[in-house]
């Protein structure tokens, strides 16, 4: 699924850079999120082409002191995610105050933005490398470590819980606006009795900014499902790893008696698959964290479904037909 991600968010930025802006309707904010989206698809793809040894001994896994892909891969996947998370909150702000303020961010406000994301990105991302870490803990791919929670996955859910804040005030003025409109008519033919200039120029000015707002939702309303994609998204992954894996893991060398049934059973039978019954109180269930990465990975489908246009699809086929044109002319 990333490796399909992958490919679909390369061609959407490869036709946002050859194909006219009528076709492809092209932003900027589009564009950083798919940057995103490759970053943390590339933590998944690079161990999946390299296909690396996952254990360093018998008991311990690679990580990134001891394995180069698993270094490149959990810096890409956790470089990538905090850039995502941390885009998605400054989208859901630039929406916010472009449907609720009537403001359009300028040159000055995107490069501020990028600085930002930027430099809030490397930091954490270079801060939790330093302090946790990665290592293979789900299978072929890198994962942040435990003790990783000041440093990444508390700042990923604080973006996440921001950025649906802002979302859900979006929404919330969006309604108030919706019935505004409605009752503005009902409340304007019973002022116009006492004082219709009034009851008028209220009605006209609910319908101008009742206008305003639909032809903000009407262009940006592929940008509010990003967002709430990304931030439905975010929240799984973050309490499945942070409140389930890593507090099942801390537990486990906090209560050891919790692994002395599955100790028991690995030294009477010598076969680690028949003890597996044995493993739910101290580690992830496998079903469990495999609907998790399968959720993270839909990511670049679900942008590729939210931001591909059926005008990008014909002016490709133009494009496509131009060399042939030129040929028989």
């Amino acid at each position: 699924m990333h490796v399909v991600g992958l490919v679909l968010s390369t061609f959407l930025l490869v036709s946002c850079l050859v194909l006219p802006v009528q076709a492809t309707r092209r932003a900027y904010l589009n564009i950083v999120l798919l940057v995103g989206i490759m970053l943390l698809s590339l933590g998944f793809v690079i161990p999946l082409a390299r296909q690396p040894e996952q254990c360093f001994d018998p008991v311990t896994p690679n990580g990134q002191s001891t394995s180069l892909t698993c270094a490149f891969g959990g810096a890409f996947a956790a470089f990538g995610g905090m850039f995502l998370v941390t885009w998605v909150l400054i989208r859901a702000l630039f929406m916010h105050l472009q449907i609720c303020w009537d403001w359009l961010p300028g040159r000055i406000s995107y490069i501020a933005a990028n600085t930002a994301a930027l430099t809030v990105t490397i930091v954490l991302t270079a801060a939790t490398l330093a302090h946790a870490g990665v290592s293979f803990r789900f299978g072929g791919y890198c994962h942040v470590n435990v003790g990783s929670l000041a440093t990444y996955w508390g700042w990923l859910l604080g973006f996440g819980g921001l950025a649906c804040l802002l979302q859900l005030a979006t929404l919330a003025y969006c309604i108030k606006i919706y019935l505004t409109t409605n009752f503005s008519a009902k409340k304007a033919d019973s002022s116009q009795a006492a004082d219709s200039l009034t009851g008028s120029s209220r009605s006209q000015a609910a319908r101008v900014t009742a206008r305003r707002v639909y032809q903000a939702l009407s262009l940006q309303w592929r940008s509010l499902m990003i967002v709430a994609v990304a931030i439905a998204t975010t929240t799984m992954v973050c309490i499945v790893f942070i409140v389930y894996d890593d507090r099942l893991t801390i537990q486990a060398f906090a209560n050891t008696e919790d692994l002395v049934p599955w100790i028991i059973c690995v030294i009477s039978s010598q076969d680690k698959e028949k003890c597996l019954d044995f493993t739910w109180p101290i580690i992830l269930p496998e079903a469990l964290a495999v609907a998790t990465l399968f959720v993270l990975a839909f990511v670049g489908v679900e942008a590729f479904l939210l931001l591909c246009r059926w005008d990008m699809l014909k002016a490709w086929w133009a494009l496509i037909r131009r060399p042939r044109r030129a040929e028989k002319n």
